[in-house]
């Protein structure tokens, strides 16, 4: 298949030149696959902020819908509203990365294509980082939209929403505190210092980056709502072929996080780590892979808590070796 070209328009060259004490720049970046049915919604409510400063970036992933007319309507309507970059599919995180090498913002937002912006979303979290220069990335809530209705109902509570105040990785593990990614913004620098997202990862783009936040970062949380995060079929049905990508995510995550000097929690990460090996083992039970990958989950298993793995081993040995003949 022959490779979509990647364009991108002339976007105004006075925005990007601009500087305000006021309103620093904000690069907010879009990544559009397969949502024409929400993606004039989402650009619509950037354009819609009360904050004037915004570089935005819309990276149209090798759509195979609509999504790219309707985003060429809008910069029809718009044609200094913001840069569009078409490109062929090469999955989220890579467009992400794309955006953030594009930016030319102090600050960095991204925003999913099927998602919206709550008015004053921009302006309340760039005032929370000028006024605290010591922080690196504020964190918020969101609001629910089902399907096509907006709600009331309010994603992570405060209790739960982390803080390096009051957090450490050991509390992302163990899901004492959790970090609602969508919302954020991040000044640039500390995507410059953690050198974007890791592009091993192909579905998970929040994961790994936690564990790189928590370690490296400043992190604060805005009690408030700051976007609409929409739930729909797209997004909530799941086969289980998918379920054990998401797995095999999780694994590299915590993987990864053991390369780093995690000494203290190095006992938690390797507790946490073998009760995925095991979930994936028994998602692999339902789901064809590799007998040599299988294998592989249990030696590691094995490796990480012998003990707990050990007994999972045996009262499975008898589907584990019907799986393999």
């Amino acid at each position: 298949m022959k490779e979509q070209p990647t364009s991108e328009n002339v976007f105004r060259k006075d925005l990007i030149e601009q500087t305000s004490e006021d309103e620093p720049l904000v690069s907010i970046i879009v990544p559009a696959h397969n949502h024409a049915e929400y993606v004039s919604d989402c650009i619509s409510s950037i354009l819609d902020q009360d904050y004037a400063n915004i570089d935005l970036i819309v990276i149209n992933d090798g759509s195979t819908d609509d999504t790219g007319k309707i985003i060429e309507a809008l910069l029809k309507k718009h044609p200094f509203g913001f840069r569009y970059i078409t490109k062929a599919n090469k999955g989220l995180i890579k467009a992400l990365n794309q955006g953030i090498k594009l930016a030319h913002g102090e600050y960095i937002c991204e925003i999913a294509s099927d998602d919206m912006l709550l008015p004053g979303s921009i302006k309340k979290r760039v005032e929370y980082l000028r006024r605290h220069p010591g922080i690196d990335v504020v964190f918020a809530d969101a609001y629910i939209i089902d399907n096509n209705i907006k709600t009331n109902i309010r994603l992570r509570v405060k209790k739960k929403s982390y803080s390096s105040s009051e957090h450490s990785v050991k509390d992302l593990i163990e899901g004492r505190a959790k970090i609602f990614f969508p919302s954020g913004m991040f000044r640039k620098s500390i995507f410059q210092k953690l050198d974007g997202f890791d592009e091993d990862f192909q579905y998970s783009e929040d994961v790994t980056i936690w564990y790189q936040l928590a370690l490296y970062a400043q992190i604060a949380y805005l009690d408030e709502p700051v976007m609409y995060y929409r739930k729909h079929s797209g997004n909530t049905s799941i086969s289980p072929a998918f379920k054990i990508e998401i797995r095999r995510e999780k694994i590299m995550a915590l993987e990864k996080l053991l390369m780093h000097d995690v000494k203290i929690y190095e006992k938690t990460i390797k507790r946490y780590l073998c009760s995925e090996y095991i979930k994936f083992i028994k998602l692999s039970l339902k789901t064809p892979i590799d007998i040599t990958e299988l294998k592989d989950a249990f030696r590691k298993a094995l490796k990480t808590r012998n003990y707990i793995a050990k007994l999972f081993y045996y009262s499975l040995l008898s589907k584990i070796k019907g799986k393999a003949a």
